[in-house]
């Protein structure tokens, strides 16, 4: 091991707080996002905290956000902080064990302490865990040492928590990041966060009405906050038509250049998830990787069949399987199930798919254009794409975990668009085509399920109709 190297690109690349410096604002921006929020308040757990997502969401300005924080908002010394990213081929092969080399580096040099007796916590964050072999082996056995050291790593594959999740039983607790939500969006680049603590107050009115079984919560905290809603309503609505057209990775989110847009999402955050999946799967027909992004990107939404899709290309129904399993794998793609209470009857019906963020699914088909907002069935798709997303979202907090499946209904009369079962099962249908079309299917399904009430998706409407409440869709997404 060069150690004076090592020591070089922690210090010079990675960590210039050690000399006093300033993280500069490319790394650790003003905005802060809500799952930021969050990930602070876990600096005090033991365990080890994780941070899994897709490619170029933001995973890494958070671990730099919280560096910021913890020297400046809470007082810890620079050098008890240490930063290191596991891509990097330098430090990956600096030795046999890089975890440890660069640990001992950093204790000698820069800690000038034996960190196995030192009093004060140091905080070990680790980007791109994946790139470390054995990751969550060495972690256990760090963890079970019980040195006085906070690792907070994070990674761009769910088959990363699966995999650390056995091994890590009780030690890890996972945070998913997804592209920014759009109260993130409504804030985004500003420091009041007037929006988030809007959504905050819309979140906890609908929990409460999950919890008492009535919408009157919920109807009453929109009545309660209808004057500052109405004030930004203007505003709302352009946010509301830019996230709808160019979605939430947080890159392209200033620049105007909507083609510029498009060519970021697929030539350069698609293609590098794209690569991740060849490295981790060996995967050797690319071309169906990418048939299956357009695939689902074209039916957003709509019902699909491994055997149809596996007679239309003529490849083999496990190879269907495998090869969206990987597009969800790097959180590319949702998978929705038939809603039942009886397992089976979920896993024989037909899957419904979603790309995960609409701006790259308008990219894939042709529509990250202003035309988007001009088309009743596009904007249609793209509304139904975000509610699925949003309500995703909302379940990983209602649930307190990374179980955050969410599933569609059918019946003759016709279909529940998405249905978030936190305990009870709520119907969400996405009428914001025709807010004035009645729902068939919801009544069937809130008598089949005994459901609390339903909520509808509108394009502008606002009321409480039975045990139906109308919302719309840029009210909707704010509660998630």
């Amino acid at each position: 091991m060069d150690e004076l190297q090592v020591l070089r690109v922690l210090t010079n690349e990675y960590n210039p707080h050690w000399e006093g410096m300033a993280l500069p604002k490319s790394k650790a921006p003003d905005f802060r996002r809500r799952d930021f929020y969050t990930l602070w308040k876990e600096l005090d757990s033991e365990k080890i905290t994780s941070i899994i997502g897709p490619r170029r969401v933001g995973k890494t300005t958070l671990l730099f956000q919280l560096i910021e924080h913890m020297i400046k908002n809470r007082n810890i010394d620079p050098v008890h902080i240490i930063y290191a990213s596991m891509d990097n081929a330098y430090l990956a092969s600096s030795a046999k064990e890089p975890l440890e080399s660069i640990i001992e580096v950093y204790s000698r040099n820069i800690l000038k302490e034996d960190y196995r007796k030192i009093a004060q916590k140091i905080y070990v964050l680790l980007d791109e865990i994946q790139y470390l072999e054995d990751w969550e082996k060495k972690l256990k056995t760090w963890f079970d040492y019980g040195y006085n050291i906070k690792f907070i790593v994070s990674g761009s594959s769910s088959a990363m928590i699966q995999k650390g999740a056995g091994r890590l039983v009780g030690r890890i607790k996972e945070r998913i990041v997804l592209p920014l939500k759009f109260s993130d969006i409504m804030d985004f680049g500003g420091k009041t966060q007037e929006y988030y603590e809007l959504s905050l107050a819309l979140r906890d009115a609908l929990c409460a009405s999950i919890r008492k079984g009535s919408p009157a919560e919920l109807r009453k905290a929109f009545g309660g906050m209808s004057h500052e809603l109405v004030k930004h309503e203007n505003e709302i609505e352009r946010g509301l038509s830019a996230f709808m057209i160019k979605g939430g990775y947080p890159e392209i989110q200033k620049n105007h250049d909507l083609a510029e847009c498009s060519s970021e999402l697929k030539d350069t955050i698609l293609s590098k998830s794209i690569l991740d999946i060849i490295e981790r799967h060996r995967v050797r027909r690319v071309d169906i990787i990418r048939y299956f992004m357009s695939l689902i990107a074209a039916k957003s939404g709509s019902r699909l069949t491994y055997a149809g899709i596996s007679q239309d290309i003529g490849v083999e129904r496990p190879t269907v399987i495998s090869h969206i399993g990987y597009l969800e794998d790097v959180f590319l793609v949702s998978k929705s199930s038939f809603y039942s209470k009886r397992l089976p009857v979920r896993e024989r019906k037909e899957k419904k798919y979603y790309l995960n963020d609409v701006g790259m699914r308008n990219s894939m088909v042709g529509m990250m254009n202003e035309s988007l907002l001009k088309e009743p069935v596009e904007m249609g798709i793209a509304a139904e794409t975000l509610v699925f997303d949003h309500v995703k979202r909302l379940k990983f907090f209602l649930n307190g975990s990374q179980d955050a499946e969410v599933f569609y209904w059918m019946c003759k009369e016709g279909e529940i668009d998405v249905v978030l079962d936190a305990g009870t099962p709520i119907p969400i249908e996405v009428k914001f085509r025709n807010s004035r079309e009645e729902s068939r299917a919801m009544p069937r399904f809130m008598t089949k399920y005994k459901s609390p009430f339903g909520i509808m998706v509108t394009k502008n409407t606002l009321d409480l109709e039975g045990k139906v409440l109308q919302i719309p869709l840029k009210f909707f997404l704010f509660m998630c």
